[in-house]
């Protein structure tokens, strides 16, 4: 059968209602083999036991190791798509999306959603409607893979020390919400010069995922997520458990005799201020609902450093999934050319006033 290769990539068939959603199901593969998967259409209500993907669309220089990013460019890929008629379509993808789905392919085969790819990009309407429904999706995925791209020997430590320091911390009894004995923890101990494991965690951190606004609502609204980078893998919770002992023990680093302790904690803690943020805040709502008032989103979107965005109406739109319903209802996505900045924050400084919040 012929492959096509449209200017626009794939050719989707419209969302016949408002329950439907469409899944990606890569073809297995090994690393050095071409992505090729089907896309096909499900009720979301009625939807098989699928995954969800969080991703940075693009990667950013690595300054610590150019030779690497010089290997890794922004220059876009092909995957081969197959629609639900058999037609097999040619399209581009990010650079990094496609290194997520040729790991991804080597071992998950089930149905998998990608906002890329499973969002028909180029409807304006679609993509205005999908935003209030991105908290049904992720809380409706079994597991969410955070993709955070390649790894080096650098971010392979870090990752293997964010392992090693979650379960340590997870032993002890620590669970974010109460003091860290550090007498009793002696962590340190274990290292020579714990530079080596803040370095280490750093080199994870700083990664581009990091800073992108959609991936706050895509973690915490899911079940166990699981962080990726490269071959390395670890639990969510363990970099939960290792933030909030990070946020904790800055305090207790001298800045003049250990410099290089404190501005690293520090840097880590500023790359991830949004994320112990809105966790802490998460840790104070009932468990059940997990959804947070309008005003504090909108805080988050005008105070969090570094809080990164390729549509800067998506500082706010990209977080409406953890907006409690009854206050989101109020709130009106568009992603029209005419849509302005200025008219998304006076609609949401008019949602909040509206309800009293």
């Amino acid at each position: 059968m012929p492959i096509k290769t449209p200017p626009n990539g794939f050719e989707y068939r419209s969302l016949s209602s408002e329950d439907e959603i469409r899944f990606l199901y890569l073809n297995p593969a090994k690393s050095s083999e071409p992505v090729t998967a089907r896309l096909l259409h499900s009720p979301l209500s009625s939807a098989p036991a699928f995954s969800a993907l969080s991703y940075a669309w693009v990667l950013e220089p690595d300054y610590d190791d150019p030779d690497e990013y010089d290997a890794h460019k922004l220059t876009p890929c092909i995957i081969s798509i197959q629609d639900e008629n058999d037609e097999v379509f040619n399209v581009t993808v990010t650079h990094n999306l496609w290194l997520a789905l040729a790991h991804l392919s080597q071992f998950y085969h089930g149905p998998l959603w990608v906002d890329q790819l499973c969002v028909n990009q180029s409807d304006e309407y679609e993509k205005s409607f999908q935003v209030h429904r991105m908290d049904l999706v992720y809380t409706q995925a079994v597991q969410t893979y955070l993709w955070l791209g390649p790894s080096n020997e650098m971010r392979a430590w870090g990752m293997a020390q964010i392992h090693w320091l979650g379960e340590f911390l997870h032993n002890s009894g620590f669970n974010g919400r109460d003091n860290v004995n550090f007498e009793e923890a002696q962590i340190f101990n274990h290292y020579d010069d714990p530079s080596s494991l803040l370095n280490g965690i750093y080199g994870v951190i700083r990664q581009k995922w990091w800073a992108r606004v959609w991936v706050i609502q895509e973690v915490l609204l899911s079940h166990d997520p699981i962080l990726i980078c490269g071959n390395d893998s670890v639990r969510f919770n363990a970099v939960v458990l290792t933030l909030f002992f990070l946020d904790q023990l800055i305090t207790r680093i001298d800045a003049e005799s250990r410099p290089d302790l404190y501005q690293t904690t520090e840097a880590i803690l500023l790359r991830a201020s949004h994320f112990i943020v809105l966790l802490q805040d998460m840790l104070s709502v009932d468990a059940a609902e997990k959804r947070l008032p309008l005003w504090r989103i909108q805080a988050i979107a005008r105070t969090a450093p570094g809080l990164d965005a390729s549509d800067e109406r998506d500082r706010y739109w990209g977080m409406l999934g953890l907006v409690k319903p009854e206050h989101r209802k109020f709130v009106q996505v568009d992603y029209g050319e005419g849509v302005k900045m200025h008219a998304v924050e006076y609609n949401i400084d008019w949602a909040i006033r509206q309800a009293g919040w």
